[in-house]
């Protein structure tokens, strides 16, 4: 269920449905989760067994990412589009390159990205 969620993440761009990919994350997260705990609470593992599976799984999970399929070239790819954050939300043309400010002045960025210089007082 980890590749699921990874691969959802990287491949689910919708922008007006932006909630359906954290809500679907969730719920292969969770039915991991309650399948891990029913295998225990119905004594058909030991906790042990369970916890050695998912850490088995976890690392299958990220050589299969990083080995086998093409997921980091497509983040390489949309890693134009991603915001001063790291958040993959949408491309930014605004231009965050204050260091032009001179020692008589301040430079104040405004909401459009375009910088205004006032004296000091």
């Amino acid at each position: 269920m980890l590749y699921l969620v990874v691969y959802l993440q990287i491949k689910f761009k919708w922008r007006k449905c932006w909630l359906v990919r954290p809500f679907l994350q969730l719920v292969a997260f969770f039915l991991a989760y309650y399948t891990a705990l029913t295998r225990i609470s119905d004594y058909m593992h030991h906790w042990s067994d369970v916890l050695g599976g998912a850490i088995l799984g976890i690392i299958v999970c990220f050589f299969t990412i990083y080995l086998i399929s093409d997921l980091p070239k497509v983040c390489e790819k949309t890693a134009a589009f991603t915001t001063s954050s790291g958040l993959p939300l949408y491309k930014s043309t605004r231009n965050d390159d204050h260091s032009e400010s001179s020692s008589n002045s301040s430079t104040v960025p405004n909401n459009g990205g375009i910088s205004i210089t006032s004296p000091n007082n």
